[in-house]
């Protein structure tokens, strides 16, 4: 009888283990997403970096852009990264992603300006109940050709 109850304990937990470790495969690959962006010039991509931030234990995503064929990587950010809808860019943003973790993080975008285009990153904040969000302090990363 015991070896029976044991047999069975150990058959659940071989298929616990199975579906555990299948679930974080299918995670895994979850996390590597590409987006194509609004504009046809433009498409994003997201690997899930291989460490967290050290301070808050949050994932770090790696962002490339893709335009014209040629691929530039942006930068690692704290969080998971989206593209943002065509109607939530901001002014002369053509194309974006925002990275976000816990409340806040970073928006990276194309932006058109004086006839080029050029790659900035800014701040984004979900502020609180007395104060409202923030998107800004754009700073230019590089310009594209």
């Amino acid at each position: 009888m015991f070896k029976m109850v044991g047999g069975i304990v150990l058959v659940i937990l071989a298929v616990a283990g199975g579906l555990y470790f299948y679930q974080q495969q299918a995670m895994k690959t979850a996390s590597t997403q590409t987006a194509t962006s609004t504009s046809s010039e433009n498409s994003w991509s997201f690997k899930e970096a291989d460490s967290s931030d050290v301070a808050t234990g949050a994932p770090m995503t790696t962002v490339v852009l893709t335009r014209g064929g040629r691929e530039y990587t942006v930068g690692t950010y704290v969080g998971s990264c989206s593209e943002i809808s065509e109607s939530g860019l901001q002014e002369s943003e053509v194309s974006g992603v925002v990275c976000w973790f816990a409340g806040g993080g970073n928006e990276i975008g194309v932006f058109s300006e004086n006839g080029t285009y050029v790659v900035k990153v800014g701040d984004v904040d979900e502020g609180s109940a007395e104060e409202g969000g923030f998107r800004g302090n754009f700073k230019t990363i590089f310009p594209l050709p």
